[in-house]
C-alpha cells in the first residue's frame, strides 16, 4: 500500500510539473505585439492571441482531468458523476471534509456524466420531509435527491441543468439551461405568494417552454425582477405540484406524459475534460 502510494505521487508530480512546464512555455507565446496601422494584422494578432488562451486553457483542462483521474484510481471518493463512466448508484464528495451521498448518475443521455435529480413516474403524492431529504424507488420510477443535497450540489461548482420528458406515444421533449442554482434548500416557502399566479398553470409554462429553442437558456428571456426566474422558477414550479402535500394535479398525474427527469452535470471544464 505505501508503495503505491508513493508511486501514485510521483506520477501527480511528474504530471503538475509536464503541466507546468507546458503552461511556462505557451506563455511566452501569449504576448503579441499589435501591429499599428493595419487592421488586418490587428485582427490576425488578436485571432492568434486567443488560440494560445484557448491552448492554455487545455493544458489546464487535462492537468485538471489527470489529478482527478488519479484521486479515483487511488481509490478516493468522486467529486461528480462526470468523472465516471458507470451507471447506476455512485457515492460522491463534493468538497474535501464534507459528508459524502449516494447519487444516480446517468450516462445514455447527451454523452453522460449526469447526476439524476429528480425522476417522476406515477405522481405519488410525497410529503414535506420526503421533498427535503429526498427519496429512492427508483426501481418504481421515483426518485429525488432531495433540496438539501440538490442545493449542496449546485453550490459547489457551476451545473448545466436537462429535464426530459416521455409520452405515452414514447416521444420526448428535452430542455437545457446552461447554468442553474437552487437558491436555498427551503426554495419551497416562495410558493406562498407564488400559488395564484396564473404563469404556474400547465397550459401557460407548456407555452413558455415551447418558445424556448433547444439548448437555450432562459436568462435570454427573463427579466429575473422575480425572486425566482429562469431555471429555478421552473423548478420550484415543478417541485410546487410535485412535492407539496396538497398536490391534487401532479405534474406526472397527467395522462400524456409517461416519465418525467431532472438532471445536473458540471458545466464548461468540469466534465468535458472527462474525455481529453
Amino acid at each position: 500500500m505505501f508503495r503505491i502510494k508513493a508511486v501514485l505521487g510521483v506520477i501527480l508530480v511528474m504530471l503538475i510539473a509536464e503541466g507546468s512546464h507546458s503552461l511556462h512555455r505557451q506563455t511566452r507565446g501569449v504576448h503579441v505585439k499589435l501591429p499599428s496601422g493595419n487592421s488586418a494584422a490587428v485582427s490576425s494578432a488578436v485571432r492568434s492571441l486567443k488560440e494560445k488562451v484557448e491552448q492554455q486553457t487545455e493544458v489546464l483542462s487535462r492537468l485538471a482531468n489527470a489529478t482527478e483521474k488519479l484521486a479515483d484510481s487511488s481509490g478516493a471518493i468522486l467529486r461528480n458523476c462526470a468523472l465516471t463512466d458507470k451507471y447506476g448508484y455512485t457515492r460522491i464528495q463534493l468538497e474535501e471534509g464534507s459528508r459524502p451521498f449516494d447519487v444516480f448518475c446517468e450516462q445514455a443521455l447527451d454523452e453522460g456524466g449526469w447526476t439524476l435529480v429528480l425522476q417522476r413516474f406515477n405522481g405519488t403524492q410525497r410529503s414535506a420531509k420526503e421533498f427535503r431529504d429526498g427519496y429512492n424507488s427508483i426501481a418504481d420510477g421515483e426518485y429525488f435527491l432531495g433540496t438539501d443535497k440538490l442545493y449542496a450540489l449546485t453550490h459547489s461548482r457551476d451545473h448545466e441543468l436537462l429535464f426530459v420528458m416521455e409520452f405515452v406515444d414514447m416521444t420526448t421533449r428535452s430542455y437545457q439551461a446552461q447554468r442553474f442554482i437552487l437558491q436555498s434548500p427551503t426554495a419551497y416557502l416562495t410558493w406562498a405568494k407564488e400559488q395564484d399566479t396564473a404563469r404556474y398553470s400547465w397550459a401557460l409554462w407548456e407555452q413558455e417552454i415551447a418558445r424556448l429553442p433547444v439548448g437555450e437558456s432562459w436568462e435570454s428571456y427573463e427579466n429575473c425582477s422575480s425572486d425566482v426566474c429562469g431555471p429555478e422558477r421552473f423548478i420550484v414550479f415543478l417541485l410546487k405540484w410535485n412535492f407539496a402535500r396538497q398536490n391534487f394535479s401532479p405534474i406526472m398525474g397527467r395522462p400524456a406524459i409517461r416519465l418525467y427527469k431532472l438532471l445536473l452535470r458540471p458545466s464548461n471544464a468540469y466534465w468535458t475534460v472527462r474525455n481529453p
